[in-house]
């Protein structure tokens, strides 16, 4: 008895801390569409980031692609990355990764399909 108290109160506090690194997130930018294989994409400005996220929740629950592009202003110049994954199981969070530290602004993009028929709904989140 003393062993599962333990388990539950371990799965607890990841569960919580799981919700506190995302109750610190703005939304930036969010964008949805339904059908067979939907597609959206979600684009915004982040201002003054130190983290950026692309957040993609599909309803049903299923398979998505994502494909997203960064570019960042910073006091003398700018950078750019993207990146892309394919089959994720949704829904699901993921940390860009940003060309720069201390970038005054970034445009992103951010599109996702499903695999099947459904909704999908794309959001940008900032720290």
């Amino acid at each position: 008895m003393r062993v599962l108290a333990i388990g539950v109160v371990v799965a607890l506090g990841a569960a919580g801390l799981a919700l506190g690194a995302q109750a610190g997130l703005k939304r930036f930018a969010k964008a949805s569409a339904s059908g067979d294989e939907a597609i959206v994409q979600a684009a915004g400005t982040a201002k003054h980031p130190h983290a950026v996220y692309v957040k993609v929740i599909a309803k049903p629950a299923q398979k998505a692609s994502l494909a997203w592009s960064m570019v960042c202003a910073t006091g003398g110049g700018a950078g750019s990355k993207s990146g892309h994954s394919a089959a994720i199981s949704a829904p699901f969070t993921r940390q860009l990764k940003m060309p720069s530290r201390n970038s005054r602004n970034c445009q992103v993009q951010a599109n996702s399909q499903l695999s099947k028929s459904g909704r999908v709904t794309v959001m940008l989140l900032q720290r």
